[in-house]
This record gives structure tokens, C-alpha cells and sequence, in this order.
């Protein structure tokens, strides 16, 4: 099954959002779509050119109502959330995706206080890298959580053969 997926890029300028449709295109649903939301375009290209040598397809979002957005559109596998963004900081995003999601989230931020970090964590951030950071380093991360959640078809097959478990 294909879905269409539009990639955007917004860049505030001043008190004005600018949306700039960056990419559109048909993904495969097999396709893995990381969700950037971070106010810097600088970051949310270098993350995304990083992202997509690994095959992700990226979408992004400068600010935090449309990281919600975006994440109710494109159902990403993994989301590299900033904490420090306009319209609703990365934190109120975070809580809200925990209410109806486990999708694996990495907080990147230049927030470097270990009281953040540990709020970031408590909240059910799945890691934290701290601003600034290595793009390389990032993708080892995101590579590490993403083989945490990713369950084989053979795993499946091991795992239902066990009486007490069940998958769904």
C-alpha cells in the first residue's frame, strides 16, 4: 500500500510562519519517516540530510503545533523533538504524543541541565542529546533506539511459540 506524504519545512520570520513545500512524493508504507521538529533550519537540514543518507524519508516542523500536526499526518517511526520552540515547546509535545503514542522519541536540545534531562526522561523521551552535537553520533542513536523497537518476523514467530505471550 502507497500513501502521499508532503514534506515541509517552515522558517519563522518574525511574527509570519512561511510553509515551503520541500518534497512531495509517494512513500512506501515500508518506508521509515522520521518526524524533525526543531526551530532552527539549519538543524533540521543537517539532521535531514543525515537521516535521509541512513533512507529515511524526513518531515519537518519549526514549531510544536505543527510537530502535532505532522505527527497525525505521517505516522513517523521515530521523532527528533527540540524542547525550546515557539508556539508550544517541545515538553507539551512530548506529553502529548505520550497520551496516544509510544513512537520512539529523541530530545535534542541545547538544554544541558541534568534536572531537564531527567524531566525530559521521566516525561518518556526514549533518549536525550544534548545542542551541540555530533550528526553522526545522532544517527547511532537513532539507529540503537529503532533496533530496540524493531521486532523480526522470525522474533514473532519465536515469541508466539511461547504460551504466556501474545502479539498483537
Amino acid at each position: 500500500m502507497f500513501r502521499k506524504v508532503h514534506t515541509f519545512v517552515t522558517l519563522s520570520q518574525s511574527d509570519d510562519v512561511i510553509i515551503f513545500l520541500i518534497h512531495k512524493g509517494v512513500v512506501n508504507d515500508l518506508d521509515k519517516v522520521v518526524l524533525v521538529a526543531d526551530d532552527n533550519e539549519g538543524i533540521i537540514e543537517l539532521l535531514s540530510t543525515y537521516l535521509r543518507k541512513e533512507g529515511f524519508e524526513v518531515v519537518a516542523a519549526c514549531n510544536g503545533e505543527e510537530a502535532m500536526v505532522q505527527f497525525r499526518n505521517c505516522n513517523p517511526v521515530l521523532i527528533l523533538l527540540d524542547i525550546m520552540m515557539p508556539v508550544k515547546d517541545g515538553l507539551q509535545v512530548l506529553r502529548e504524543i505520550r497520551k496516544e503514542s509510544n513512537t520512539p522519541i529523541i530530545m535534542i536540545t541545547a538544554k544541558n541541565e541534568d534536572a531537564d534531562m531527567i524531566m525530559g526522561l521521566d516525561i518518556g523521551a526514549d533518549d536525550y542529546v544534548i545542542k551541540p552535537f555530533s550528526p553522526g553520533a545522532v544517527m547511532a542513536r537513532v539507529k540503537a533506539v529503532l533496533r530496540r523497537i524493531d521486532v523480526t518476523e522470525e522474533q514473532k514467530k519465536t515469541l508466539s511459540r511461547s504460551p504466556n505471550w501474545k502479539l498483537t
